[in-house]
């Protein structure tokens, strides 16, 4: 007769002792802590619609820097956008470097 109960023991002790082993060949664990694995996470595991997160902060981040360079230029020939102060277009350079650099550290946590 099986003794189940001592070959779920003997499995659970090889599944628990498999992370132990793949760390002592040299491999990293693929789910790492702290703010890259976090960022690793909110990267490639939320999905909005067909792409992940970070290529939709790449998207807005392109809009928001072409939003910003048409505002600046665009003083130039509309009459409508001599009237937008500077610190719009300040404020949304400022978000478009911190989106930016949201999205750089988003994809740096994949190789990290």
């Amino acid at each position: 007769m099986l003794d189940t109960k001592a070959i779920e023991r003997e499995n659970s002790k090889e599944v628990a002792d498999e992370p132990q082993r793949s760390l002592e060949q040299g491999h990293r664990s693929r789910r790492q802590g702290g703010l890259m694995g976090y960022l690793r996470d909110l990267a490639f595991g939320t999905h909005f619609g067909p792409f992940p997160m970070i290529a939709l902060v790449g998207f807005v981040t392109y809009a928001l820097v072409l939003t910003t360079a048409t505002l600046a230029l665009g003083k130039r020939w509309s009459k409508l956008l001599r009237r937008v102060p500077l610190k719009v277009h300040r404020r949304m350079g400022i978000l478009a470097i911190l989106l930016a650099t949201l999205h750089l550290l988003m994809g740096v946590s994949a190789y990290v």
